[in-house]
């Protein structure tokens, strides 16, 4: 084609196209008029400019040649694109984790990941299995939500990751649920045919497990007990021959057999324990106890002794210190140090309202994302507070730092136990 040409003045085509995916042309002579031409050896066919002949291309060596070359060099080209694409893919997944990685909802998720894990082991020891389950499943969650946050594994929608992080949270509301519930508890009772259980009547109930059977002591728990299936367990004892000196209650019997074997049973709340301890081991219990009886008095008179000597020895030093504390500790408290635990007070003042809301809402489920920035919150403040090295404060600092820091835990002891 004519040099500057926009369309082939034969067909119409608009020109650049194979050139700009870099094509290479070859020279060829018209076999009408014997013109020379710059012809693309991908097309089956040529068209001569001059005049007009259509012809097609015989695949020489030349023609063959060049054709490879022509490949070749495209296929170079094509790999080229596609390694800088995966290289910026790359350095954008890079990104993407290292903003992750330093996201608060990150470092929230992998909190409440051991969080999880810790309250199904707590469960499964306790013998709270459903409660177990499911907080097997919210440690799956909140690892599967991190693990693609990270994008280690591929999501296919984008913030699937935070539905399974928010799904581990609601997660919450049924564990608290099956683990303040009796029924959750679901050990079948195993009354073993050895030991002190031998001497003891098999309890008429389903749910239980035994703690220790040997020859000496036996202790079992018992689960989702009647009031009559208490009274029915202490009359099969009796038949039994626990009958010595008996002591019988609402919610506890003791009683020993003819051979000295004591045992004694409470019940509270469904639950029943039984224990039983062989003459023996009671003999050992009494020497025991005889003993530490002892050896605590030997200590506590000891103790008043040296307490009378050091007396004399603290006061006089006490004399020599009082001023010098009085005038350290009075208002010369770190102002920085101050700032900070009061907010860290403030905080915990809030926390604890917030947490007196969260036990006696009806909406926990709503209240599960606050929830969990009050507990990143929380663990910034136990981070920058351990900073504090106790050693280097003055006498007035460490003293308003015990003072806070007691007061604070008073009140997270109150909400713990409420």
């Amino acid at each position: 084609m004519p040099d500057g040409s926009t369309f082939c003045p034969a067909c119409g085509s608009k020109c650049g196209t194979a050139t700009a995916m870099g094509a290479r042309m070859i020279r060829l002579k018209c076999r009408n008029c014997n013109g020379d031409l710059e012809v693309d050896p991908d097309k089956g066919e040529y068209t001569c400019p001059f005049c007009g002949d259509r012809e097609k291309i015989i695949d020489s060596d030349a023609v063959t040649i060049e054709k490879l070359k022509n490949n070749t060099y495209k296929e170079i080209e094509y790999a080229k694109m596609a390694n800088e694409k995966e290289k910026d893919a790359y350095n954008e997944k890079k990104e993407y984790q290292k903003a992750y990685r330093k996201s608060k909802f990150s470092k929230v998720t992998m909190v409440f990941l051991f969080i999880s894990f810790v309250m199904a082991l707590t469960s499964f020891s306790s013998h709270y299995v459903m409660s177990g389950i499911i907080a097997l499943i919210q440690t799956g969650l909140f690892a599967v939500s991190w693990l693609m946050g990270m994008q280690i594994i591929r999501e296919k929608k984008k913030f699937v990751y935070m539905a399974l992080a928010v799904l581990g949270f609601l997660l919450f509301v049924p564990f608290t649920a099956f683990h303040n519930s009796k029924a959750a508890r679901s050990d079948r009772l195993i009354w073993p045919d050895d030991g002190l259980a031998v001497y003891l009547p098999v309890p008429d109930v389903k749910y239980g497990y035994v703690l220790t059977n040997d020859k000496d002591d036996f202790y079992a728990s018992i689960e989702h007990v009647s009031d009559d299936t208490y009274m029915d367990y202490i009359d099969e004892c009796k038949k039994k021959g626990f009958d010595v000196d008996a002591s019988t209650t609402s919610s506890s019997y003791e009683a020993d057999n003819k051979e000295g074997y004591h045992l004694s049973i409470s019940f509270y709340a469904e639950d029943m324990t039984i224990r039983l301890v062989s003459p023996e081991e009671q003999t050992r219990r009494a020497a025991n106890a005889t003993s530490e009886a002892t050896t605590e008095k030997t200590r506590d008179d000891s103790e008043d002794t040296l307490t009378e000597k050091v007396s004399e020895e603290e006061a006089t030093e006490e004399d020599e210190t009082s001023s010098e504390i009085g005038e350290n500790t009075a208002g010369e408290v770190d102002p920085d140090l101050k700032a900070f635990l009061d907010s860290y007070e403030a905080f915990i003042d809030e926390y604890v309202e917030f947490m007196e809301k969260y036990e006696n809402s009806d909406d926990t489920a709503g209240m599960i994302a606050d929830y969990a920035e009050y507990m990143s919150k929380y663990a910034d403040f136990v981070k920058k507070l351990d900073a504090y090295n106790a050693d280097s404060m003055s006498p007035a600092d460490y003293a308003y730092y015990m003072e806070v820091t007691a007061r604070c835990t008073g009140k997270l002891a109150k909400v713990a136990y409420q």
